[in-house]
């Protein structure tokens, strides 16, 4: 990031104001492509609903406007969607789409590895759910049981690839940050044991948090209130979501996928509220979009 704004000081002299558009207009295509993706996943849904979710979701639109990793991290995900989509709806692969996915995947590894290694499971649960509808729940149970399995065995593939041991480390380095937002938190090993016994502590810290009830500031307030309008969306989308076809509901099922395995990396990681608020946010999106457009609250919603 520091070499990108070092680029964008030669044309701007130096004004941050002048980089923050010269970024945000490179990773506002990540928006396009969110949009046209559900477009051609959603293609009877209000364009109101399409709209909201690719630029309007509030966490997400402020987190990506300013020169940090988590615009071109949206960015690059939402070009894997969008190609997922273009697979679905020409019902081909092509190698253009494999090397796109690939090129994306290499990118978003470098600038947050524990994002690439949960897309890599996401893209596979949204592949398979699509071509075998009926098998949701074994394709699911299956793919979530083989991620769990090595995550906590990776260290007998290789001692570098100890995935439990690189968590914990990363715990230790945002926990030793001075920061006024700083959670209680429990010590964690390694062990299969200790992530067990601090999953409800990670729940609470990856899903529910900041609480209204904080007293961090006011700042943190519309944040708290995002929570709390997500958790009415899900209730709502239980009781009023319309029919799926096999596209939208593998679509979903990548959503909820990459939503809950970073937010639960995050609850595990990191302890400050500000910096869960911000690094949650990109993933908001791939959940809430196909949510709102597959539920009956659509239909009070004029083009």
């Amino acid at each position: 990031m520091i070499k990108i704004e070092a680029i964008f000081n030669v044309f701007s002299f130096s004004s941050y104001y002048i980089n923050v558009l010269f970024f945000a207009f490179g990773t506002f295509f990540g928006n396009i492509a969110f949009a046209k993706a559900y477009s051609l996943l959603f293609p009877h849904a209000k364009k109101f609903f399409i709209v909201f979710a690719s630029f309007l979701v509030p966490s997400t639109l402020f987190w990506t406007s300013g020169l940090h990793k988590d615009g071109l991290l949206f960015m690059l995900m939402s070009l894997i969607v969008y190609q997922l989509a273009m697979w679905i709806n020409a019902q081909k692969t092509t190698s253009r789409m494999i090397l796109n996915i690939f090129l994306c995947l290499f990118f978003i590894l470098i600038l947050r590895n524990y994002v690439a290694l949960s897309l890599i499971p996401a893209i596979f649960i949204c592949i398979l759910n699509y071509r075998f509808p009926n098998d949701a729940l074994k394709i699911n149970s299956a793919v979530v049981a083989v991620c769990c399995a090595g995550f906590f065995l990776s260290s007998y593939i290789s001692p570098a690839l100890n995935l439990p041991e690189w968590i914990v480390k990363r715990r230790i380095e945002f926990n030793s940050l001075s920061a006024n937002s700083l959670l209680p938190y429990e010590t964690l090993e390694s062990s299969f044991e200790s992530y067990l016994y601090n999953l409800p502590q990670a729940l609470n810290h990856g899903f529910l948090r900041p609480y209204l009830w904080d007293h961090l500031g006011l700042f943190y307030i519309p944040f708290a209130l995002e929570i709390i309008a997500l958790a009415a969306l899900i209730i709502y989308f239980i009781f009023n979501r319309v029919s799926l076809n096999s596209s939208q509901r593998a679509i979903l099922y990548f959503g909820l996928f990459i939503l809950l395995a970073n937010w639960l990396f995050l609850g595990y990681m990191v302890h400050i509220v500000g910096a869960v608020i911000r690094y949650k946010s990109i993933f908001l999106p791939f959940f809430v979009a196909p949510m709102l457009l597959s539920t009956k609250l659509s239909s009070l919603i004029k083009n």
